[in-house]
């Protein structure tokens, strides 16, 4: 059994907008993003909030995605399965999902421009059948550890990529481009806990399963 702890290059990224759901979900660029905190409570959001005042009520969108990165140039064997464990913080309302992402590109630092950076993304589109799923749907997001099974297609990718790079997003909402309305999903955000957690207590990690050794007569043959 393997174990892989998250760079510390992982982090969240947000953008908000009072014009649309377009506006915040459909960016090319956060506008808030970070790499540097051990923690945050609204690490993966879609959500709207209201606020009202002598001009009527102003609605505000709200989307962040919480992106992850591991060091897998020393695994050469396909996985005969893996796990990614994410610890939860404060809040557990949304629905989430791991998607394949490609943030960092351009081999900087994580940052705002990576608020659209996942595989086979569209705006304007419902991409459930675009993007690379690399689990199933979590509907019970806990305030401990969280063990996201891992697809098939992940299990190729921690083999062909050195580095294996994913993002939990909402399912419900952000992923399938459907937007929220007040009041019933102004909760809608789960908290996640990054590798800059202290002593490793919290930190996310791949788990793996490595494929069992050839038997030495199926190595030599038989011999008759």
């Amino acid at each position: 059994m393997g174990q892989i702890f998250s760079s510390t290059d992982d982090g969240f990224s947000l953008k908000t907008s009072s014009l649309s759901w377009a506006a915040a979900r459909d960016a090319t660029s956060g506008a808030f993003s970070s790499s540097a905190g051990h923690f945050n409570s609204y690490a993966v959001r879609a959500s709207i909030s209201s606020s009202g005042g002598r001009g009527g009520l102003t609605n505000t969108f709200f989307v962040s995605r919480a992106f992850f990165k591991f060091d897998t140039s020393g695994i050469h064997n396909i996985p005969v399965d893996a796990q990614i464990f994410i610890y939860g913080r404060t809040f557990t309302n949304a629905d989430v999902i791991l998607v394949k992402s490609n943030q960092q590109a351009s081999g900087l630092s994580f940052g705002n421009a990576d608020f659209d950076a996942i595989d086979g993304w569209v705006a304007g589109a419902n991409n459930n059948g675009n993007v690379r799923k690399y689990s199933g749907i979590e509907t019970s997001w806990t305030t401990s550890y969280n063990q996201m099974d891992l697809t098939g297609e992940a299990l190729s990718d921690i083999v062909a990529y050195d580095s294996f790079k994913c993002c939990l997003i909402d399912y419900a909402n952000d992923l399938r481009n459907n937007t929220p309305t007040a009041p019933s999903m102004t909760n809608n955000f789960s908290g996640v806990w990054f590798a800059d957690e202290e002593l490793t207590s919290k930190d996310p990690y791949l788990q793996y399963s490595e494929p069992a050794e050839p038997t030495q007569s199926l190595m030599l043959g038989t011999n008759f």
